[in-house]
């Protein structure tokens, strides 16, 4: 289940507003969603929402890290996942990734040079396995 741009803006919009917690610099949204469902942020009823506010986080002088998910290079290959990762990063918010090394998924080096050039170069910051 994929939590609405609504709900997530009850957690993070006192984040932005609450006086109490000006030493908050990052928020942190870890996600499968770019690999699995790249659409919640592109063609979803509430995709534009959810760009909305990460915009609004960015522009409250915090930073956004979307921490992303991916396993395996392949799932960086559609257009609708570049086209995510295009409008995540035009909101300012930044997109790093993570996975853990799985038997006869990526674990050969081969896989992971290919995964972390390719998140490079589509601006995305590999940041651990």
């Amino acid at each position: 289940m994929v939590m609405s741009a609504a709900a997530l803006r009850k957690y993070i919009q006192p984040l932005l507003t609450e006086p109490g917690i000006p030493h908050l610099s990052t928020v942190r949204i870890g996600t499968k969603s770019l690999a699995y469902w790249p659409m919640r942020f592109v063609s979803d009823t509430d995709s534009k929402d959810l760009l909305e506010l990460f915009t609004e986080v960015c522009k409250a002088g915090k930073q956004l890290a979307v921490q992303a998910h991916f396993s395996h290079p392949r799932e960086l290959q559609s257009p609708v996942v570049q086209e995510a990762i295009r409008l995540i990063r035009m909101t300012g918010a930044q997109i790093r990734c993570q996975a853990p090394l799985i038997r006869n998924v990526n674990n050969h080096p081969d896989i992971w040079a290919e995964m972390w050039t390719t998140q490079t170069r589509l601006g995305l910051i590999p940041y651990y396995m």
